[in-house]
This record gives structure tokens, C-alpha cells and sequence, in this order.
């Protein structure tokens, strides 16, 4: 009999280790409620149950989806803490989720004050990874109210790395950080103004609107420049309105060329008209980067009736830039073109097909038009080349035009 029971004894050990195991599995649960049917992306790699629902987490999304608290159930203890472990592995959106979560836990956390502010510092600007990845976490318990005092530690004489940790941290809070931050770019050290300016760039929210405007103002080069890539980042019409005017005032070339590029990315028809006028600059690549941009804006160009009056300004200016002296210019400037599919360029596209520097750009530029004007223009270029390259050339884009 006391051996019978004896085989027992493995089975209930299994049975108590299961059960310890859903404990610990269920512990850090964390009540979030996800939309129905929808996917949350953005957190850590693996699966967890998260209110209830099945939650799968893409490390290498660039986002969350469809999350939102449920205020009824904060996060448990353990939950808190399975959160606060996987905060650092994640995206700002998604630190941001979490930070929300881990704030609204039952475990009340006393806010952060000059002490706790320089700890987190010196954490974040030693070269050890663990202390780093523990300042994080302690931030996202902390929350908004490390705001202050960080900031005030950033008006002070900090040391070069400090400084760069005050305001990588910072920005990990996320945009609520952004007007206080901006208070900063009135620092007497530009060092100091020119990386609150790349943190307010990188952080990428509307909210820097502002800020990234004024330090666009700033009488250092260094912060304008960070500025000028910040805004491009924001989709904003403002934006699209101040890079405009230093693309047309900046004194520094580099800023030039740099606000070209912002107002390409910004994809605002505000843009539009200060790139056209930029295909006139003295500076060779503030010409080419100015007719990039507009090659980047197509879509924005070719829509709606505000947008076709724009491409045809685009055009028209393109049209003169296939003059310019440069090479580069002149083959941006056809390729341009090609991709705005704008008929009237027909005549002035052809006309430089006896440009070998810029006829393989021209020919390509013309099949993408497309119609028949173009294809006689091809026809016509192939009967009269003397080079035999260029005749077989135009010839097959001729035929190509044709089967279409």
C-alpha cells in the first residue's frame, strides 16, 4: 500500500507544478482591452493574455494598434512589472502605451523630484546596458512627473554625456515633454539648443511644431540645420510654410539643400511653390535638390483641381530647368518630367534627345508619357540619329509606345 502511494507522490508534484506555473503564467496579466478584431503590434516578441485576449507582439513593428486601457482593471503588480520589463525593447508609441498602463496601476508611485531626476541621469549616461535599461524602466513608473525636474537639470552646467541623457529621456516620455522641452532652446549654449533641437526632431510629433519653428529662427547654424530635418518629419502645412521661406533666405547652402529635401518630405502643397522657385537658386544642388523634391511631390502634385494648377507650375519650371548648364539638373529635371506624365513637356523632352548626356533620362522620360506625340517624336529622333545606340534606343521605346 505505501508503495502504491509512494507512485502518487511524482503525479501530485506534477499537478502542484502546473498549477504554481498558470499561477505565475496568469500573475503578470495586465488589463488591457483590445479593440475586436484588431491586431496589436509594437510590443515585445511572443504572445501574452492580455484582458482576457490573445495579444501577439511583432518586436520589429514600427507601432502599436488598437490598444486602449481598461480603467475598470489597472494593471496588477505583477503585471506592472512584465510590463516595466519589456518597456525598453519597444517603440516610442508603445513605451507610451505602457508608461499609460503602468500609471494607472493600484501601486501608487511617489513622483519623481531632483534626487530621483539625477539618479535617472546617471543611470542613462554610464556605459553599463543594465543600469540604462533600469533607468527606462524606473521612467515609465515615473511618468510625466520626471518632466521638471529633468528639465531643470537641463537649464544647468551638465557635463556633455548627462546632457545627452537628460534629454534622451526626455523624449522617452514622449510628446508631453515637448513644450517644456521647448523651453530649453532659449539655453546660452547652442550645444545645449542644438540637441534639444535634434531631440525635439527625433520625438516626430505634432506637438514640436512649434518648438522645431522657433529653433528654425535660431541664430546658430548647427540648430537651424536640426530644425530644417525635424519639420520634414511633421506632414504639417506650418512646416511646409517656414521651410519654405529658409529655403529662400537661408543664408547657409547646406540649409538650403536640407530644406529642399524637408519640403519633399513633407508632401504639403505649400511646398510646391517655393521648390519651383528654388529651381532658379545660384547653387547647383540646392537646383538638384529642389527638383528631387518635386519629383517626390507627384502625387500631391497630380491631385484634385488645386493640385493639377500646381503640376502645371511644376512643369513649366521643370520645362526651364531642362536648360540649366548642369547635367544633373537637366537629367532630375527629365526624369521629373517623365514621372509628372504631363504631355506638354513632349516638345521640350524631344528637344534634348540629341543631349547624350541626358538622352537615356529623356527617353525614358517620354515612354512614361506615353501617346502618340511622344512616339513620333521617338520615331522621328530614330530616323535621323547618326549614333547607332541612340537610333536602337528610340526606336524600341517607339515600339513599346506602340504595343501600348
Amino acid at each position: 500500500m505505501a508503495g502504491r502511494n509512494d507512485n502518487r507522490i511524482p503525479i501530485l508534484v506534477l499537478a502542484v507544478a502546473c498549477v504554481a506555473a498558470s499561477a505565475l503564467v496568469a500573475s503578470p496579466r495586465v488589463c488591457l482591452a483590445q479593440e475586436s478584431g484588431s491586431t496589436i503590434t509594437g510590443l515585445d516578441s511572443g504572445t501574452s493574455d492580455f484582458g482576457g485576449s490573445s495579444v501577439n507582439f511583432a518586436a520589429d513593428a514600427s507601432s502599436v494598434k488598437a490598444l486602449k486601457l481598461n480603467p475598470t482593471h489597472p494593471p496588477s503588480k505583477g503585471g506592472a512589472g512584465a510590463l516595466s520589463s519589456i518597456y525598453a525593447r519597444n517603440t516610442a508609441e508603445a513605451r507610451a502605451i505602457i508608461a499609460q498602463a503602468l500609471r494607472s496601476s493600484r501601486e501608487p508611485v511617489k513622483p519623481a523630484d531632483s534626487a530621483v531626476a539625477k539618479g535617472l541621469v546617471e543611470d542613462m549616461a554610464s556605459g553599463d546596458t543594465s543600469r540604462k535599461e533600469t533607468a527606462e524602466h524606473r521612467l515609465t513608473e515615473l511618468g510625466e512627473s520626471a518632466i521638471t525636474p529633468l528639465v531643470q537639470m537641463a537649464k544647468g552646467d551638465q557635463p556633455p554625456a548627462q546632457r545627452t541623457a537628460t534629454l534622451k529621456l526626455l523624449t522617452l516620455i514622449g510628446p508631453a515633454a515637448a513644450g517644456p522641452m521647448a523651453t530649453l532652446l532659449r539655453h546660452p549654449s547652442k550645444d545645449v539648443r542644438r540637441e534639444v533641437a535634434e531631440a525635439l526632431a527625433a520625438m516626430g510629433d505634432r506637438l514640436c511644431l512649434d518648438p522645431l519653428c522657433a529653433a528654425a529662427t535660431d541664430t546658430d547654424s548647427d540648430v537651424r540645420m536640426a530644425a530644417v530635418n525635424g519639420l520634414g518629419r511633421l506632414h504639417q502645412t506650418m512646416a511646409a510654410i517656414v521651410l519654405g521661406k529658409m529655403l529662400a533666405k537661408e543664408p547657409v547652402i547646406e540649409i538650403r539643400i536640407a530644406a529642399a529635401k524637408s519640403l519633399g518630405q513633407v508632401g504639403s502643397r505649400a511646398a510646391i511653390e517655393p521648390l519651383i522657385d528654388a529651381l532658379a537658386d545660384r547653387d547647383v544642388r540646392v537646383r538638384l535638390a529642389s527638383a528631387r523634391a518635386l519629383t517626390s511631390m507627384c502625387d500631391v502634385l497630380a491631385t484634385g483641381t488645386r493640385g493639377q494648377i500646381a503640376c502645371t507650375k511644376a512643369c513649366d519650371a521643370l520645362l526651364t530647368a531642362l536648360a540649366d548648364k548642369d547635367v544633373t539638373v537637366r537629367v532630375t529635371a527629365a526624369e521629373a518630367l517623365g514621372t509628372l506624365k504631363d504631355r506638354r513637356a513632349v516638345d521640350g523632352l524631344a528637344a534634348l534627345l540629341k543631349d547624350p548626356e541626358v538622352r537615356p533620362a529623356v527617353i525614358k522620360a517620354l515612354t512614361h508619357i506615353g501617346g502618340g506625340e511622344a512616339r513620333a517624336q521617338l520615331e522621328k529622333f530614330a530616323g535621323e540619329a547618326q549614333d547607332e545606340n541612340a537610333r536602337r534606343a528610340a526606336a524600341a521605346a517607339a515600339q513599346d509606345l506602340r504595343k501600348d
